[in-house]
Order: structure tokens, then C-alpha cells, then sequence
């Protein structure tokens, strides 16, 4: 991999990066620190887990904590030379030289990657807004990338208090399962970079509840947060989380159509029966009419109703997509008669039917006059909903 800046800088997504004339503002510096992201984490580098780059450099650790389970140690310099002991065999020279060369090169990009994205990220403002950080001799050699973008957010961020209950509020938004799994992701991770860059961020636990919550709270997924209450707690990261309900999304995506083309089908198989009936009692009409002459009144009778019966037809024929367009939601506003959750959980706030991570003591939603104290035997005049379900089988 190469370490001279101008190449690094060619191989980034984000070669040029749009200047701003414009005083900073947490807008328009989170946009370039997006792009410097995407820029920092192109440069392959073996260290962390090896899949994020040079992402660290910037990302705060919290926030690279959120997308690896590996912490990224910055390479340091091994010196001109590698230290080879007055006894080392040839197999150990050649061992140790090998591991100082390869060392010396991951603190050569390491370094070369940091220089071009700040000198990027220099480039962008007006020298006057980061010229506290400058030295009047060496002028930014000694800044990086990271100490520049921290200068920013805390100096022309204005993240107010109003702004981070606005942002928690916004993260917690419902999720509607019909769009793309992708909104409630982006969801998510852009109220998370608000919360840091105001230095008031969620921790990963923090962020994987939320988005569980969210998630459980559409009544769709109830089978697949089980699965995820039975996971480790080791294994419940936001990486984790993302990829496991991407693929639940997906499977409820791919039953759903098939429900919805189910339904069509019996439809059409019903309206096809229906007017086969009716044809064939108009053309028994017809091929009697001539022996029921002096029934012709009756006739006309049964002609209007076939008519009217025909009129019904067409009727219910438009309306046949609308009343099955989704069968599966149909279900799922049929009553319920069994619980969703099978445990003797208890909470103040939301009753008797919920998750095994859900009770009184560490409700996330309390209502007001919340008791913490409430559990199924004393339930302090606590919520009764869901109390007359039967046990789930």
C-alpha cells in the first residue's frame, strides 16, 4: 500500500472535499466529517479487526467502539533499525527484520494517511476558525485530523440542551416495517453522531436497547426478539444488531408478498366461481323461456335480480384488492388471545405482557407515578392490561 500523501489522497472516495466560505456549523462539519470517514476507512490497514480502515482516525473511540468489537492501537514508530540481539540465529534475524519492516511500513501509511486527511480537512474552512489550534513555528504539523474536528463541533457545533432532547426524541421515533430497514439504521446512527459530537454520547448498550425497543414495538418481529433475548450479551453489538434484523426485515418482506399473492389467488378463484354460477342460471333461463311463457313475469323478475346480483359482483370485485391487499395485517388486528411473552414479568407502566428485559424496575417508557417497586403479586394499583390474556403455548 502506498505511502505518499498525494497517491493516498487519489485512492480516496473523496479526492476533493467542497470548501466553505461560511462560518462552521454542526451541519455543515458533520458532512465533511462524513467524507472524511468514508475517505479514512478506504486505506486497508491490518490493525483493529482489519475491516474499518483507518476509520479511527475520525471517529472518536466511542464511536469506533460501535462498529468494531477490536480496538484500533495506532502503530508507533520501530525505529530506523530493527534490535537484533549479539546471539540471534540467522532464522531470528531474518524473523526480526521481517517484523521490523512491516512494522515500519504500517506507521509509514498510518502516518501518510493522517496527513492527507487533514491536510483535507484544513483545506476546508477559513484558516481564522481553527487558528487557535495553529503553531505560530510549526503551524498544524502537530494536529490531527480527529484534535481539528473536535476543535469544531465544541467551538461552532451549538449542540444545546434543547437540541440533544430533540435528538433523543427523533432516535426513539417509531419505525414503520414497511419502509426499508435502512431508515431506522440511519435512524439511529445520526442521532448517535449528534450525541458525540456534543460530548453526551450513548453508550453501545445504550443504542442497541434503543433500537431493540423500537424494533419490538412494531409487533412484528415478536419470534425474532426472542431469538436476540436468548443471544449473549456479549454478542448483542450494533453490528450484531443491524445484520440480525436486516435479515428478519427480509424474511417479513418475502412472507408478506407471498401472503399478499396468496390472497389474490383465492380472490380470483371465488369471483371466477361466482360468475360461472350466475352465467349458468342466465343461460337456464334463457333455454326455458319458451316453456315458461305464462311465467314471463317471473322471468323479468329474475332478470332484474340477476342484474342487481351482477352489480353486487362488480361492487365486490373493486373492492376485493382492498380487503385483501395485506392479509397479514388483517391478522394481526384480529384480537389476541394468547400473551406474546412467556414469563411473570410486570410492569407499572405497560401490565402483564412483557419481554423477559422488561419490568417494573428497568422500564424505559414509565408513565407517570411509575413504581418501580410493582411487581405481579402486588401490583400498587399498576396497569392491568394484558392481564386476562391466557398463557402463551
Amino acid at each position: 500500500m502506498p505511502t505518499d500523501i498525494d497517491s493516498i489522497i487519489g485512492q480516496f472516495p473523496h479526492p476533493t472535499i467542497p470548501t466553505i466560505s461560511d462560518a462552521p456549523t454542526y451541519e455543515n462539519i458533520s458532512v465533511t466529517n462524513i467524507m472524511l470517514n468514508a475517505n479514512a476507512a478506504s486505506i486497508h490497514s491490518n490493525l483493529g479487526d482489519g475491516k474499518q480502515g483507518h476509520l479511527s482516525l475520525t471517529i472518536s473511540a466511542s464511536q469506533y467502539a460501535k462498529v468494531s468489537t477490536v480496538t484500533f492501537v495506532p502503530p508507533t514508530n520501530p525505529g530506523v533499525t530493527a534490535v537484533i540481539s549479539d546471539n540471534a540465529t540467522a532464522a531470528q534475524i531474518r524473523s526480526i527484520t521481517a517484523a521490523h519492516k512491516a512494522d515500519t511500513h504500517a506507521w509509514q501509511q498510518y502516518t501518510a494517511v493522517e496527513k492527507a486527511l487533514s491536510q483535507q480537512l484544513i483545506a476546508v474552512y477559513n484558516p481564522m476558525y481553527i487558528r487557535a489550534l495553529r503553531n505560530r513555528l510549526t503551524g498544524f504539523a502537530g494536529v490531527n485530523t480527529r484534535q481539528i474536528l473536535e476543535h469544531l463541533y465544541a467551538t461552532y457545533g451549538d449542540i444545546s440542551a434543547k437540541d440533544l432532547a430533540d435528538n433523543h426524541t427523533k432516535m426513539n421515533t417509531p419505525y414503520d416495517p414497511n419502509l426499508p430497514i435502512e431508515n431506522l439504521i440511519d435512524q439511529i446512527d445520526e442521532a448517535t453522531e449528534l450525541a458525540d459530537a456534543a460530548k453526551a454520547p450513548y453508550t453501545a448498550p445504550q443504542i442497541v436497547a434503543i433500537a431493540y425497543n423500537i424494533i419490538e414495538q412494531t409487533g412484528i418481529f415478536t419470534l425474532d426478539c426472542e431469538k436476540w433475548d436468548d443471544k449473549a450479551n456479549t454478542d448483542k453489538t450494533w453490528v450484531n444488531f443491524k445484520i440480525f434484523f436486516a435479515a428478519s426485515h427480509k424474511k417479513w418482506r418475502r412472507s408478506s408478498t407471498t401472503a399478499q399473492q396468496g390472497g389474490y389467488h383465492e380472490a380470483n378463484l371465488l369471483t371466477a366461481d361466482t360468475i360461472e354460477t350466475l352465467g349458468t342460471l342466465a343461460t337456464g333461463i334463457e333455454q326455458d323461456r319458451h316453456t315458461v311463457s305464462t311465467l314471463s313475469a317471473d322471468n323479468v323478475t329474475l332478470r332484474q335480480q340477476l342484474e342487481a346480483l351482477s352489480t353486487q359482483l362488480a361492487s365486490l370485485q373493486a373492492n376485493i384488492p382492498q380487503n385483501n391487499s395485506n392479509p397479514r395485517h388483517q391478522q394481526q388486528s384480529a384480537p389476541r388471545t394468547r400473551r406474546r411473552f412467556s414469563n411473570d414479568n410486570y410492569c407499572w407502566s405497560h401490565g402483564w405482557d412483557v419481554s423477559r428485559t422488561h419490568d417494573s424496575t428497568n422500564c424505559r417508557h414509565q408513565k407517570e407515578g411509575h413504581k418501580t417497586e410493582a411487581t405481579r403479586s402486588n401490583t400498587m394499583n399498576g396497569s392491568d392490561t394484558n392481564k386476562n390474556l391466557l398463557p402463551r403455548q
